[in-house]
């Protein structure tokens, strides 16, 4: 039987704590497309959900809500707004 060289197993511990390992801790933007808000935050659909479906707000809100956060297509917002 072959002894298994405990280097192997050092270097194995080790790429697993690398940042840069693609096992190990993701490092970077993870979602290089996402639509961001104006303060570099991304915007998920919850929050864009909890804007189109606010009752107390009116269309005109809820689009101007929608502009405060960055995005600014009409077509977009129109999209949202069908959530």
């Amino acid at each position: 039987m072959k002894r298994t060289n405990p280097t192997f197993f050092l270097l194995s511990g080790l790429a697993l704590l690398h940042p840069g390992c693609v096992i190990g801790i993701p490092q970077g933007n993870q979602f290089p497309d996402a639509i961001r808000a104006n303060d570099g935050s991304i915007i998920l659909r919850e929050d864009l959900e909890e804007i189109a479906n606010d009752e107390d707000l009116t269309e005109e809100d809820k689009r101007q809500a929608i502009i405060d956060l960055g995005i600014e297509d009409p077509d977009l917002i129109e999209a949202i707004l069908e959530l």
